[in-house]
């Protein structure tokens, strides 16, 4: 094992255009940017805890599963979480007398994260736990919200083009019914004719 020399002697001014300065700009580079991944990964942990946290107080206790439509409903009652502290906001603005705003920076938060979520959700898909599947729904159910038990929870990813579908099927069935009805009455109306000749 090599002495260290650097022990017992002053440190040395480091040349500005030696290699031992390009290596200590690099490492201290280095230092920053795996301290703001770090930092960006812990953000992302904590909005998605968060989201978890919100979505299992909001499940229906009784319920073994969740179909399509239902799980969009909750999405949209999650996208419109923050209506009523808006609100209150706006209240506490219209107020008469004061300067300025109030809690200009919580609104400033809340739009950017709303805007976030809704452009998710309308362009690739907004990412919920997955309530659908019954045993992941009981998966989800069981958390306790430690943040290290996360990977073990299915996500599944909604889209408004989705319940966009499903509305059209729907409006779409319900013409095809009166259709085939209408058609049935006609026949029978026709079949009737002939049996009156």
């Amino acid at each position: 094992m090599p002495k260290d020399k650097t022990k017992g002697l002053k440190t040395k001014v480091v040349h500005p255009n030696s290699r031992q300065a390009m290596q200590l700009a690099r490492s201290t580079f280095r230092d920053v940017r795996l301290q703001k991944k770090q930092k960006t990964k812990s953000l992302k942990v904590e909005f998605l805890g968060e989201k978890l946290k919100w979505f299992q107080d909001n499940l229906e206790e009784e319920k073994p599963t969740y179909t399509k439509e239902e799980a969009q409903e909750l999405i949209d009652r999650y996208l419109h979480r923050f209506d009523d502290e808006l609100e209150q906001i706006e209240i506490v603005n219209s107020i008469k007398g004061r300067s300025g705003q109030q809690h200009v920076s919580r609104k400033h938060a809340i739009t950017m994260t709303l805007e976030q979520e809704t452009g998710e959700y309308n362009g690739q898909g907004l990412e919920i736990p997955d309530i659908i599947n019954g045993k992941n729904l009981k998966v989800f159910r069981e958390w306790t919200g430690e943040m290290r038990f996360t990977p073990n929870i299915k996500m599944r990813q909604l889209k408004a083009a989705d319940q966009r579908q499903v509305e059209k099927k729907t409006t779409s069935g319900m013409e095809a019914t009166k259709d085939t009805a209408s058609g049935m009455e006609a026949t029978e109306e026709m079949c009737g004719r002939e049996e009156v000749k």
